[in-house]
């Protein structure tokens, strides 16, 4: 019989308490979000997480779609959550089109891409970026950040 066997040593850690491991729950937001994502199943888990987290979301799998409905929805919009690399109309050209209907808006750009691959200082001055993948948690506290500074 022919085998490679392993042996990890790891060392003894204490008990860890546990308000030291939960994460601290966001409190629950209110306000409505353009979720723009190319990727069905982050959108549909995006979606879910932010509905979740008590905010209304408008979903858009594509660019032109996301900017058809934001023409339809300008007035209701408090932030509006776009991938950064979509075809047919990256999230910066999006962006600039978004500006044009409501300069105002805030936007959160979110890429799986890497840095190496992804230059974050292409992105426009003063929007926020989320690194994919994130966790629930880490989600609606930037949005809920973000929809703060917006009041």
């Amino acid at each position: 019989m022919k085998g490679t066997s392993f042996i990890i040593y790891l060392p003894l850690a204490g008990q860890v308490e546990d308000s030291l491991v939960e994460e601290e729950e966001p409190d629950y937001g209110d306000g409505t979000i353009l979720l723009v994502e190319d990727d069905e199943q982050v959108l549909t888990a995006n979606q879910l997480v932010l509905e979740s987290g008590g905010y209304h979301v408008i979903s858009a799998s594509d660019p032109s779609e996301a900017l058809e409905i934001y023409r339809q929805h300008t007035d209701v919009v408090d932030l509006a959550v776009i991938d950064v690399i979509m075809p047919g109309m990256n999230g910066k050209q999006l962006y600039n089109e978004l500006k044009t209907l409501k300069p105002a808006i805030q936007v959160l750009f979110v890429s799986g891409y890497t840095a190496d691959t992804l230059d974050r200082k292409n992105l426009p001055p003063g929007c926020a970026f989320l690194q994919k993948p994130h966790s629930p948690q880490q989600f609606l506290r930037l949005v809920q950040e973000l929809l703060r500074k917006q009041t």
